[in-house]
């Protein structure tokens, strides 16, 4: 089999669960690998989907019977008719690269001898707002998971092992390079514009391909056009973002898209009719519905760019001034007293993903996505994606939506207030308010604007 050996670097700390459960934070540390297979892939999954959709538009039996054939799955009609497609890429780490402790000292916080009320007053603060619960706290000033810090490198192998050629099985030349292809392009946009393991949405996990080689002599990668250059393979520079206004196969990654009509057994697409009248149902690469920029300032480096990122974030969210708070800035949301303690059933915090807590004194409150029979929580990941991209000392920060419908099908879940776990009312989050409030954070952030006090989010 020929393997193709990419290097990839970490540029931003990658937090990655160990398979088996159980600790803090549902991992055991000593069961901790730095990058696991299993995120890989499930990052490519995103992706495929999220390039294949501009295509097939709301015709998800299609698109999952794309998916099945790059990526494997179980297939079927009903009980007793599911039939397992393997995958036929493979994935290998021949080495992890070693992880950085929560307990130890990390590059981009203050010294731990420096007292904590100082170290909250660092503007290193709002990368671990960033980080969000889940993997650090923010009172303590801590970290709560082990990561791979950025600069770490490590080697990803990817091969492919088809279904045997024959007449009633497999698959010709042609449906072999285009499952490959469309793998390969899977991964390119992970490490482009997505990430690997937990939080990539607000800018961790960040990987880059800085290299690529083949297992025989000369430089053709052993993989189908556009990727049988080293050179298509690697994660673009900081030009290729600067000239973003929305995500949209161009490059390599649009010399693949005839590889879709080879995989559909040559169905034609026409991706300017594909969601023609109406809003995505999933994350799609678009022209109208996925806008991006890079920020109108530039950053010496990743942390620089994640506290710009974290302390605009909060300020955006938090809108309104709040003079008797006793944490810094001052600030709150304006649907906490509009919405949570008034009568507006508005939400448009929510467009920015679910669910949202509210602590005042001994009270508790949450903004919940409940499904349709009231009685499960479940989450909506944002929206928005944050992004440090550049190498050296010439950073930006990338902005980049989907667009989707908030709550898509027939039977959508609802959005609810409670109280000490007792539902209080429902609430409305729109479509609108996703399009015009990541509109209104891109478009700011890519003229260089800040979010002060007295701004109100759209």
């Amino acid at each position: 089999m020929a393997w193709t050996t990419l290097t990839l670097e970490v540029t931003t700390p990658l937090f990655n669960g160990g398979a088996e459960l159980g600790g803090n934070g549902g991992s055991r540390e000593d069961q901790e690998a730095g990058v696991r297979v299993a995120s890989i892939r499930g990052a490519m999954r995103f992706w495929f989907r999220a390039l294949t959709g501009c295509l097939t538009g709301p015709d998800l039996r299609l698109l999952a019977g794309l998916e099945r054939r790059v990526f494997g799955g179980i297939s079927g009609s009903g009980s007793g008719d599911e039939r397992a497609t393997p995958s036929p890429l493979l994935l290998r780490i021949p080495e992890q690269p070693p992880l950085v402790p929560p307990a130890a000292q990390h590059s981009f916080l203050p010294p731990r001898h420096i007292p904590l009320r100082d170290r909250r007053q660092d503007e290193s603060r709002w990368i671990l707002y960033l980080m969000g619960q889940g993997l650090a706290d923010l009172a303590k000033f801590e970290l709560k998971r082990p990561y791979v810090a950025p600069g770490r490198t490590f080697e990803l192998k990817i091969g492919f092992r088809h279904t045997p050629t024959g007449p009633a099985t497999g698959d010709d030349a042609e449906t072999r390079a285009a499952i490959e292809a469309l793998a390969v392009t899977s991964l390119w946009l992970t490490c482009a514009y997505g990430g690997i393991g937990a939080r990539t949405r607000r800018g961790f996990g960040g990987v880059r391909i800085i290299a690529a080689e083949g297992t025989g002599a000369g430089r053709t990668l052993p993989l189908p056009e556009p990727w049988n250059t080293p050179e298509n393979l690697l994660t673009p520079e900081l030009a290729h973002y600067e000239g973003l206004r929305a995500l949209w196969p161009s490059g390599p990654v649009a010399a693949c898209m005839p590889y879709m009509r080879t995989l559909s057994g040559g169905r034609a697409f026409d991706s300017r009719r594909a969601w023609e009248g109406t809003i995505p149902s999933f994350p799609v690469l678009s022209r109208n519905h996925a806008p991006a920029a890079t920020s109108g300032r530039h950053f010496t480096d990743w942390q620089d760019t994640l506290i710009h990122a974290g302390e605009q974030f909060r300020r955006f969210r938090a809108d309104t001034p709040n003079p008797g708070a006793m944490y810094h800035p001052p600030i709150e949301t304006h649907e906490w007293g509009e919405t949570v303690h008034g009568h507006d059933d508005g939400f448009a915090l929510g467009a920015l993903g679910l669910p949202v807590g509210y602590q005042s004194r001994q009270q508790k409150y949450v903004v919940n996505v409940v499904d349709a029979e009231g009685t499960e929580p479940l989450r909506r990941a944002s929206p928005l994606w944050l992004r440090a991209v550049g190498e050296g000392d010439r950073y930006r920060l990338l902005s980049f939506a989907f667009q989707t419908q908030f709550l898509p099908g027939p039977n959508a879940p609802t959005v609810r207030l409670s109280h000490d776990s007792a539902q209080i009312k429902e609430l409305m989050v729109t479509d609108d308010d996703v399009r015009r409030q990541t509109n209104q954070w891109i478009a700011a952030l890519g003229r260089g604007e800040t979010f002060r006090d007295g701004h109100r989010r759209a």
